[in-house]
């Protein structure tokens, strides 16, 4: 979409996983072996980042496990969400510091769909200022 034109029919070059150009025919490079996706009658759009969520299908952050985020990785993807940051509630130090535990493994091992981005910390333990 071009800003105040709308929706063009363009090809998009993808190259190492981001967009590379946008334009009208694009010729494909022959020292590269490119798979090609018809799009036609569809919008192609960049991956959307969710910012702040606690979860989705009736898994928490707070509780889930390695299986339980894999789950949520692949769900996101499948709606169109590349990144998410991971937002915990407030509960006890104890229960938080479990669900940083597990979302930092995921981060650092990778998920087979959307990846985690971040945490978004949410509870009276992050400031004593402000706490309660």
């Amino acid at each position: 979409m071009e800003s105040g034109k709308g929706f063009n029919k363009k090809d998009v070059l993808i190259q190492n996983g981001k967009i590379e150009r946008i334009d009208v025919n694009i010729a494909k490079p022959e020292e590269e072996a490119f798979k090609v996706l018809d799009a036609q009658g569809c919008w192609v759009v960049p991956g959307l980042v969710d910012i702040h969520t606690h979860g989705a299908k009736g898994i928490d952050f707070m509780d889930a496990g390695r299986s339980e985020l894999e789950e949520l990785s692949l769900f996101y993807a499948s709606k169109g969400v590349t990144s998410f940051l991971a937002a915990t509630m407030t509960d006890s130090a104890e229960r938080i510091k479990d669900a940083l535990k597990n979302i930092n493994h995921a981060i650092n091992e990778g998920l087979p769909g959307a990846r985690i981005a971040g945490i978004n910390m949410e509870g009276p333990f992050i400031n004593p200022g402000y706490r309660g």
